[in-house]
Parts: structure tokens; sequence; C-alpha cells
């Protein structure tokens, strides 16, 4: 299947529904609270971003670009609800005082969300140790199902090992083999320090390139509430018809 946005995505089903006769606004999507959570610079914005299909989001280098937080409406498409509701948060890792902050923000939004998406960068697992004890100490006792509301985003993998993926827009054999090996080892990590997490629920990806982006790492991030599942199964059934 062919990477494409959401906004790509969502279109797609709309003018299927107009086919049929269907008014896309009238139908009732489920809509998805999301918190997108991480250190500074693993690439929030620009995932943000890349999920939906143009800028919404400052993308920064340096420092903390997000210093806000709160939950946005994302309407991609004339729907009268919002497809989803984000929560961009301000990374940690700036400084004591931010990180202080942070926390505070966290400990007062996670419990609307429904899920937490939180990422790392592929080629910075240093950083490790710390995101657990965010994870465990901030995050797990602020969201409704603890460790099951959360999707781990391996972010960046086109910088893992050969950047042959910068180039081509796939990972080489092995990119694949060593992204792999990250991915078993914070599975080990999160299990011991945290608590048993499903495999599926660590999604390597990379905002940039789109790998992976929508179908697998959101949809993982969406679980049971996301209307983005409705578009995979719906995208799936048609390629199965026309197969």
């Amino acid at each position: 299947m062919v990477e494409k946005s959401l906004s790509q995505l969502r279109n797609t089903l709309d003018e299927r529904l107009r086919k049929q006769g269907i008014t896309p606004s009238d139908q009732p999507f489920e809509t998805l609270n999301l918190a997108m959570v991480g250190a500074t610079s693993v690439g929030k914005s620009k995932t943000i971003n890349a999920l939906i299909g143009h800028d919404v989001c400052k993308v920064g280098h340096v420092g903390n670009t997000t210093r806000k937080a709160g939950w946005n409406d994302v309407k991609l498409t004339e729907s009268v609800q919002p497809d989803f509701w984000l929560l961009d948060l301000p990374g940690w890792g700036v400084s004591r005082s931010v990180d202080a902050d942070y926390k505070f923000i966290l400990r007062d939004n996670l419990p609307e969300a429904h899920a937490v998406f939180w990422i790392m960068k592929a080629d910075a697992l240093g950083t490790l140790a710390y995101d657990l004890e965010w994870i465990s100490e901030v995050v797990i006792p602020n969201v409704k199902h603890g460790v099951s509301s959360l999707v781990l985003g391996i972010n960046q993998v086109e910088n893992v090992f050969d950047y042959s993926m910068c180039s081509t827009g796939k990972p080489s054999e092995k990119q694949l083999e060593i992204i792999e090996e990250k991915c078993a080892l914070i599975h080990d990590e999160i299990g011991m320090h945290v608590g048993e997490l499903e495999v599926w629920r660590i999604q390597p990806y990379s905002a940039s390139k789109g790998y992976r982006l929508w179908s697998h790492a959101l949809v993982s991030a969406a679980d049971s509430y996301g209307w983005v599942l409705q578009l995979i199964s719906a995208l799936k059934a048609e390629e199965s018809n026309q197969g």
C-alpha cells in the first residue's frame, strides 16, 4: 500500500461515501484524544505535520519548539466533529525548571488521553533510562489504562547505521536488522522497569520519509478509538475487492 498523509486517506473515504449517497459530515467518527509526548527535539512537531499532510506545528532544530500545551482539535476535511484531538506537549530535557513544569502539564492533561504516543529517537537511545523514568513515574500513573494506553514511536530510523534510507526512502537490510535490535532492547527494558508491553506497541518510523508513519505508528496509537483504523479497513477491503 502506498504511504499517504491522513488528510489524503480521509478524503479517500469521504469520496467513497459520496458515491454511495452518504454525506461525510453526517458520519459519527469516534474521536481519539492522542497525547504526543517525548523529550525535546525528538520530532514531535515534524511527526504531526507529516501525519496531517501540511505544516500545522512550528518545527525547530534547537531547544524546545513547543512551549505551550493544550488539546487541539484537528479537522482534516468537512466532518462536523474533529477527526482527532491532539495534545502536543512541550519536550522535557531543556532544564530542571522546565522539566518540573512539564511534569505538572502531563499530570493535568494525561487523564483525558485515550492513548499516549511517546516518541524517541532511533539513533539516540542514550536517553532511554530517562524516558523510562518519565513513563513509569508520570505517564503510566495518570492515564486511564496504564501501560496499555502507551505506544512508543521510534522516530528518525533513517539515521540508523548507513543512512541509505535518506536517499532511497526505504531502510537497507542492515538498517532493518539494527532497528529490530533497538526495538527488542526497548521492549526488554520496558518489561523490567515499567511493565509488560505488547511488542506491537513499539513502532519504528520516519516522520521525514513517511516510512511506517500512518500505516503502523498512528494506527497502533489509535487502537480501538481510532477513526484511522476505519480508513485502513476500508482501503484494505477495496484492495481485496480489486484483487
